[in-house]
């Protein structure tokens, strides 16, 4: 990852140097992405204004396209929603002018997972997100889990290709949506695979490596959850607490309340002396950060493990 950051550098040094603005602008977005899989959250948003400049003065709706997407996937991370959702829209009208509008669905349909939010006219987007390219069939089965369409997230489950064929990109996105897929489904197999996979990643934050529409906290979070469906409670624990630490550091509040509540319930599960009483007392205050953030779903999913 850290020599992709220093190619960044090489090519927005080299862009400035020759006025070459499209290299530069192309610097900005390999150092944005790097800075995202290192959970360097506040040095991705410093590049936001150089990608703001260069979009301005390329004129071209792929620059404002790339601009706009950073600008989202930061604001999400912190869960500023409401501005979130305004550039969600911006998103949609800059992808359908480009001609292509599967990134900005997958980002207004985690929009809807994380606020539970979502109308008429977005189950139209989710129903897109479904019948998109069968590469994104793992993380489509994943988005529609979240939005409670389980019955179709199942029958795209059951025909995830194999966690090998994902495109380099795409891997670490990918194998966090088959952890969920493999907790709900209690499908070992699956979170044995994904375990092995993602583990040398441990220290890194789950995006995707090349135009990134969202960073989705710490690797260990869904290191975490596997661990927690192989009935590997200590370790779950253990990964689920560094997760809480590392999204914390970062500033994502809501990966950090979302990475409490697993852990609630990996406490829950592992049963021992004093775990019950905190993970009760973690879920009633994930409760409240929740409904503070905006995160329905997972108010209303705290309060029920709460209350049990």
């Amino acid at each position: 990852m850290r020599e992709r950051l220093d190619i960044g550098n090489r090519m927005v040094r080299i862009g400035l140097a020759d006025a070459d603005d499209s290299s530069t602008l192309w610097g900005h977005l390999w150092r944005f992405d790097a800075f995202l899989q290192l959970g360097e959250i506040a040095n991705a948003e410093a590049e936001l204004p150089g990608l703001d400049r260069l979009a301005q003065r390329l004129r071209s709706p792929l620059a404002a396209w790339h601009a706009v997407r950073a600008r989202s996937v930061i604001t999400l991370a912190y869960g500023d929603f409401e501005r979130s959702s305004a550039l969600g829209a911006e998103l949609a009208f800059l992808a359908r002018r480009s001609g292509s509008t599967v990134s900005s669905l997958g980002y207004l349909a985690l929009l809807g997972a994380q606020t539970g939010r979502w109308s008429a006219a977005s189950d139209e987007r989710i129903d897109s997100v479904a019948d998109g390219p069968p590469a994104l069939l793992t993380l489509r089965a994943s988005l529609l889990l979240k939005l409670g369409r389980r019955d179709t997230a199942e029958h795209l489950y059951r025909s995830m290709p194999p966690l090998a064929s994902a495109p380099g990109f795409m891997l670490m996105s990918t194998l966090s949506a088959a952890a969920l897929l493999a907790a709900e489904f209690d499908d070992r197999s699956l979170a044995a695979d994904v375990h092995r996979r993602l583990h040398p990643y441990r220290d890194l934050f789950v995006t995707g490596g090349a135009g990134a529409v969202a960073v989705l906290g710490s690797a260990r979070l869904h290191i975490g959850i596997a661990a927690r469906t192989l009935g590997r409670f200590d370790e779950a624990v253990g990964h689920l607490r560094r997760a809480v630490e590392a999204n914390d550091a970062a500033g994502m509040a809501p990966m950090a309340t979302r990475a409490r509540l697993e852990l609630a319930v990996a406490l829950a599960r592992r049963a021992r002396t004093g775990d019950r009483d905190e993970a009760t007392a973690l879920a009633t205050s994930v409760a409240v950060q929740a409904g503070e953030l905006g995160m329905e779903p997972l108010r209303l999913r705290s309060a029920d493990l709460a209350a049990r």
